[in-house]
């Protein structure tokens, strides 16, 4: 089963990049995450032999968002955070 998987890297500069990719293995979601990593103009040369190479799966998306400058008043973040603890 193909899972979505974000693949993280840090290139030589100390910049981490970040990609999205679908993957049937840990090993898969590396290889592909690199190799789109790597194809980016804006990513310094990423060293080689041992580096890290954190990939975060997700089985479900969660995706939110918030507009700028409409914040919730406290009131309404408790009744929000109420309702998802019922649920």
């Amino acid at each position: 089963m193909r899972t979505w998987c974000r693949v993280t890297i840090q290139d030589l500069d100390g910049v981490s990049h970040t990609v999205e990719v679908t993957a049937t293995t840990l090993y898969e979601a590396v290889t592909q995450g690199l190799a789109a990593i790597r194809g980016n103009e804006w990513v310094a040369e990423i060293a080689g032999g041992f580096n890290v190479v954190k990939v975060s799966v997700a089985d479900v998306r969660v995706e939110a968002e918030v507009k700028r400058g409409q914040q919730p008043s406290p009131d309404s973040l408790n009744s929000w955070d109420a309702g998802l603890s019922a649920s």
